[in-house]
C-alpha cells in the first residue's frame, strides 16, 4: 500500500514540474511571441505599379525581410527608400528594378517592365485670368495650324461675364474635346473671343489669339496657360490612358 501511494506522489510531483517549465507558445498578435509567419520567411522583394499621370507612376513596396531598397527607374535614375514615385521625360519602354538587402548584406531583386503609351488629351474647360473685362459674353476658339480646309475646328459657347463676375474665371465644359493627331501638328491657334450679342457673330471682338504649341502640350501637365500683356488663358487638359 505504501508502494502504491509513494508512486502516486511522485507522478504528481513530476506532472507538476513539467507544466512550470513547459514554454508557452502565444499566436502573433495574441502574447509575447514576437516570431511572426512573415519574420521567419526568407527575405523577398516584390512591388505594385500605378500610373498616376501620363507620364508619372507610383511604386508601393510590397517586400519583406529586407532592411534597405534601392530603385532603378530604367532611364539612368535611381532612388533610395521604401516607395517611389517617378516621373519620366518621354513615352516608351523601361525596366524598373527594386533592390532588396537583407540584414545579413544579401541582396534580392525584383523587376517590371513598365511600357508609357501616348494617352488621349482632351480639352475639359478654361480659366480666365487677366482679360479686356467689359460686361461682355466670352468664348474660346480652338483652331489646327494652317490646315485648310479646317479637319479640327470647334468652339465653346458663349459664357457670359457681367458686372459680378470674378476674375479669375473658370468654366467647364459639358462635352470636353479630343485633340485628334496632335503628332501631326506644329500648335493650334486659340483665340479668345468678346461680343455683345451672341446671336450674331457680326458683334465678334478678338481678345486674344496665340499658340498652343504642341511640344508643350505634350508635357502633359493639367493647365496650360497663355497670357500676354492684356489677357491671360489657362486651357485645363485632362487624359486617357
Amino acid at each position: 500500500m505504501k508502494k502504491h501511494l509513494y508512486f502516486l506522489v511522485a507522478i504528481v510531483l513530476l506532472c507538476a514540474c513539467k507544466g512550470v517549465n513547459e514554454p508557452v507558445y502565444n499566436p502573433p498578435g495574441t502574447g509575447t511571441n514576437t516570431n511572426t509567419n512573415q519574420e521567419t520567411k526568407t527575405p523577398s522583394v516584390s512591388f505594385v505599379t500605378e500610373r498616376v499621370s501620363p507620364l508619372m507612376f507610383k511604386f508601393t513596396n510590397t517586400s519583406y525581410n529586407c532592411s534597405s531598397f534601392r530603385w532603378d527607374f530604367g532611364d539612368g535614375t535611381y532612388a533610395n527608400g521604401k516607395d517611389a514615385y517617378k516621373s519620366y521625360e518621354t513615352i516608351g519602354s523601361y525596366t524598373v528594378t527594386l533592390t532588396g538587402t537583407a540584414i545579413d548584406g544579401k541582396k534580392y531583386y525584383s523587376s517590371e517592365e513598365i511600357v508609357i503609351t501616348r494617352p488621349k488629351i482632351y480639352v475639359v474647360g478654361y480659366t480666365l485670368y487677366r482679360i479686356p473685362y467689359e460686361n461682355r459674353y466670352y468664348k474660346l476658339v480652338v483652331k489646327d495650324d494652317n490646315l485648310f480646309p479646317s479637319d479640327w475646328d470647334w468652339y465653346t459657347r458663349y459664357t457670359p461675364l457681367l458686372d459680378n463676375t470674378d476674375i479669375p474665371y473658370s468654366y467647364e465644359f459639358v462635352n470636353p474635346v479630343q485633340f485628334v493627331n496632335p503628332e501631326s501638328h506644329t500648335y493650334y491657334t486659340v483665340q479668345l473671343i468678346r461680343t455683345t450679342n451672341t446671336s450674331s457673330a457680326s458683334n465678334d471682338v478678338s481678345c486674344t489669339k496665340q499658340k498652343l504649341y504642341v511640344k508643350d502640350l505634350l508635357r502633359y501637365e493639367q493647365e496650360y496657360i497663355l497670357e500676354t500683356d492684356a489677357t491671360a488663358i489657362g486651357i485645363k487638359v485632362d487624359f486617357e490612358y
